[in-house]
């Protein structure tokens, strides 16, 4: 055992080393025994299942390394199967102790995900098993463990649920510890696994990282209503970081400029409008109306909005000059210019607006003293809207029912 390193600690030596922090528990307690010493416990802290558990101890019982009972848990009225070493295990588990110790190496270390050192983990492993970590290293969300392969020289660490468990700092110091292309495929991996799952955030994600751009950007092209029913602060940094082809920068440039102004990031909204308009694309101008509106200019954005849509009869420029009106309290000129509003979304098939408009609705209602027909139109609202913006619309409803004055229904 000189040459001791970490792959050479298997799955036995590791549980023995977990029960050997725990000298102080014999058999002879029935009550306050700690979690960790159940078959949960110990496969939570080594990173395998259950089941795996339940088989090593019954091999280190067998053997008469270990002593399993029946005790109560600490805060539990229950009783659980528990285990700790008998001193055949003891000195077996001072032995290997002393070992790690004289290999430089740490048990806690060894034995907590938490505290493990990147570059000590990517040396013990095989480059097969460098290559699992990676993947797991990369999602960033909690997955199952059954995903990944085996790792026979380094235990992947999980709950007892199943579930991976790595530190975000442990992970992103190791994925540091890789070349750029073997990040790629790891996050490539990563990305074909989460198109099993329907996850398209998380894909799009990966399909940034691994260098694949042209499906990414035909990702956002094909699930734009997706991405649009719940933007983000996040879903938004991952845009920014897209570089499109030529042939889709148009269509990304539009889609990360509705997340901005979906998210209220006005600076970055008006950069990407900036690019839009730059390239002479049709919606700079209703994108534009829009930040304008967002950020107080009401009476700019009606201007804005009132010129696109006379020049291009897009839905959304209507709604957004309907809205400006109502903000500037011209609401007789909102009431006109609804119905046309209304009749340009249903030639569209355009819904998006709806919810918009029927806020609109509602406003002109609160204002001519209708509480009736405010709350009914704000609940069709509430319907019509995606869930990101129903917050708006029950903040609303609150305000009508509390008789707020100078509710923003823009």
């Amino acid at each position: 055992m000189s040459a001791l390193t970490a792959k050479d600690i298997t799955v036995k030596d590791r549980i023995m080393l977990h029960l050997n922090r725990f000298p102080e528990v014999t058999q002879a307690m029935e009550y306050n025994v700690p979690f960790d010493l159940t078959q949960d416990g110990i496969a939570s802290v080594v990173g395998i299942t259950r089941a795996h558990a339940s088989i090593e101890m019954k091999k280190l019982t067998d053997a008469g390394l270990a002593v399993c009972w029946s005790a109560h848990m600490k805060g539990s009225k229950c009783r659980r199967r528990v285990y700790c070493l008998e001193k055949a295990g003891q000195e077996r588990a001072a032995e290997l102790t002393a070992h790690v110790n004289e290999a430089g190496m740490q048990v806690e270390v060894l034995l907590d995900m938490k505290r493990c050192d990147a570059g000590t983990k990517w040396e013990s492993l095989s480059p097969e098993d460098r290559e699992t970590f990676g993947r797991a290293c990369v999602l960033r969300t909690p997955v199952p463990r059954n995903i990944l392969p085996a790792t026979p020289t380094g235990v992947l660490p999980a709950d007892f649920y199943g579930i991976i468990q790595i530190p975000q700092d442990v992970a992103r110091s190791y994925i540091q510890r890789a070349d750029a292309e073997s990040q790629r495929r790891w996050h490539s991996w990563a990305a074909d696994w989460w198109l099993t799952e329907q996850d398209w955030q998380e894909r799009l994600y990966h399909l940034v990282q691994a260098g694949r751009c042209t499906e990414a950007c035909r990702l956002t092209a094909s699930r734009t209503d997706s991405f649009l029913a719940n933007p983000n602060k996040d879903l938004l940094a991952i845009l920014d970081s897209l570089s499109a082809p030529a042939v889709f920068i148009r269509s990304t440039l539009w889609l990360k400029a509705e997340t901005a102004l979906a998210c209220n990031e006005l600076r970055e909204a008006s950069r990407y409008i900036g690019s839009l308009a730059a390239l002479q694309d049709p919606t700079a101008p209703g994108l534009d109306a829009r930040l304008s509106l967002a950020e107080g200019k009401s009476e700019k954005a009606y201007e804005t909005a009132a010129a696109a849509f006379a020049a291009t009869s897009e839905p959304s420029a209507a709604v957004t000059a309907v809205r400006a009106l109502l903000a500037l309290n011209r609401c007789s000129e909102a009431e006109q210019l609804l119905s046309t509003a209304c009749a340009s979304l249903k030639e569209r098939r355009e819904a998006r607006g709806l919810s918009c408009l029927l806020t609109v609705r509602a406003g002109l209602a609160y204002v001519a003293g209708d509480r009736d027909n405010t709350m009914i139109l704000l609940s069709k609202a509430a319907a019509a809207a995606p869930e990101y913006a129903r917050a708006q619309t029950a903040a609303l409803t609150e305000g009508v029912m509390a008789d707020r004055p100078h509710l923003k229904f823009w």
